[in-house]
């Protein structure tokens, strides 16, 4: 059972720590001059990158932890710090693959500087996931910790209104995705990036982007342990159910994603469908995070 609960809040810290970093860095994927700057670098540039990151993502994690312990000895700190590394590293290295910003057929040294010229703000969204995402439950191994167990009175109602009527609990979902979405689309809409990495999508990678959109958007809403997830479990609205939820949430940050690309002409309304699936389907994906983090809020 112990060892089961451990399993469980390790899954949860690297859980939070994948939609932390999801949650800072993604808005900061869609820039082509880091891409650039990322392909010029040379092997002491990079290092040297690597070690400013280190600086804050250590300062971060000797004060607020990566894991939600309360061990914060020098050797506990560098295991976490070399642990949020990496961490960081995969979820750069995937986003940028899915968006298609690199490629894993190109030479090694390119695909590389993109991701160490991408890391930073993925690092210290990692590093900030514990203190700044993690929900006031989460505690340590006693009751109920990181993931454990939950600490929602089994006879209380939860904090967010688990006795709202249905219609208003959905409204609050889709309004929070909407306004997410557009916070952080309004950003990347207007940019040469999105038409730049459409172009050189392909059915497959469509659907890969499609996929990795719900994956993130299901891991940040229910299964990282962010605010009041128990609560959000227990809701009772039209959509409510997380599949459900997270499905309908993405369709909405779509939609939210061709309006702002139309209102910016990027697309019209007439294009020829596969023009306007590979632009939509593009900027879905940070408006797809940014909606979750909408939910996350109402």
């Amino acid at each position: 059972m112990a060892l089961t609960r451990a399993w469980r809040r390790e899954r949860d810290d690297l859980l939070r720590g994948v939609s932390g970093g999801m949650l800072v860095g993604v808005p900061l994927l869609y820039t082509m001059e880091i891409w650039w700057r990322g392909s010029e670098l040379g092997p002491g540039l990079m290092v040297l990158m690597v070690v400013i990151t280190l600086v804050p993502v250590t300062g971060l994690i000797a004060t607020t932890g990566f894991r939600r312990t309360r061990d914060r000895g020098a050797l506990q700190v560098g295991m976490d710090v070399l642990d949020a590394m990496a961490l960081a590293t995969v979820c750069v290295l995937a986003a940028v693959l899915v968006v298609g910003a690199i490629h894993l057929g190109g030479p090694l040294h390119l695909v590389a500087g993109t991701v160490v010229a991408e890391l930073a703000p993925f690092a210290i969204g990692v590093a900030l996931a514990s203190v700044v995402f993690a929900s006031g439950d989460d505690g340590d191994d006693g009751g109920g910790g990181g993931g454990g167990g939950h600490s929602v009175d089994a006879g209380a109602t939860p904090s967010t209104g688990g006795d709202e009527r249905p219609l208003n609990r959905t409204i609050a979902d889709l309004g929070g995705t909407v306004v997410g979405a557009a916070i952080v689309g309004l950003s990347i809409a207007p940019t040469d990036e999105v038409p730049m990495l459409a172009a050189g999508r392909t059915p497959l990678g469509l659907l890969a982007i499609v996929g990795f959109s719900l994956i993130i958007s299901y891991v940040i809403v229910f299964e990282a342990r962010f605010g009041e997830q128990d609560a959000r479990t227990a809701h009772q609205g039209l959509f409510q159910h997380p599949v459900t939820e997270t499905v309908a949430s993405y369709l909405v940050a779509l939609v939210v994603a061709a309006v702002m690309l139309a209102f910016f002409g990027r697309i019209r309304f007439d294009d020829p469908l596969r023009l306007l699936a590979d632009h939509v389907v593009v900027l879905g994906f940070p408006a797809c995070v940014g909606g979750a983090a909408g939910r996350l809020a109402v």
